[in-house]
């Protein structure tokens, strides 16, 4: 897969613009009797920032990222899926405030269960635990999210 990505902020004089190419490489496979399903995605990431003349510290990056998913039907209709997803992020722009070139780790670990309502919509329950680090002190953390979605496909 190829895409490209434009984010435009509406702030006329946010200097956040900016265009991205990802390019992501997927791989699944199904095995045994009752089929468990494995994926493994790698992708590259390239942001740049649409204003180069603003001095705008953030936005321009590259981005390697890892993803494998072990999902599986475990009652008819429902479909749980374990993940677990690593980024390496490096900015392209020097920091002098913080007298450093950003760099970002990143760790996912998720777990989710989806109900196929009928063959154009589901609902799905997931849960994700990232642990982020950074060298930058500012951008170090850890979250939690829960989602709950409903999902419908025309």
């Amino acid at each position: 897969d190829i895409s490209k990505k434009r984010n435009i902020n509406e702030d006329s004089t946010s200097t956040s613009d900016s265009d991205t190419l990802v390019y992501t490489l997927g791989f699944k496979q199904s095995f045994g009797d009752d089929p468990w399903l494995f994926s493994a995605y790698i992708a590259y990431q390239d942001e740049n920032e649409r204003d180069k003349v603003a001095a705008q510290y953030g936005v321009s990056l590259d981005e390697w990222s890892y993803r494998v998913e072990l999902s599986k039907e475990i009652f008819k209709g429902i479909k749980g899926t374990l993940g677990y997803t690593y980024k390496d992020i490096e900015y392209k722009e020097f920091d002098a405030f913080f007298n450093l070139k950003r760099k970002d780790k990143e760790n996912y670990y998720s777990i989710n269960l989806s109900y196929e309502i009928d063959k154009e919509s589901s609902i799905s329950l997931g849960y994700t635990y990232a642990d982020h680090g950074s060298n930058n002190a500012l951008n170090d953390y850890t979250k939690n999210v829960t989602t709950l979605s409903y999902m419908r496909t025309f």
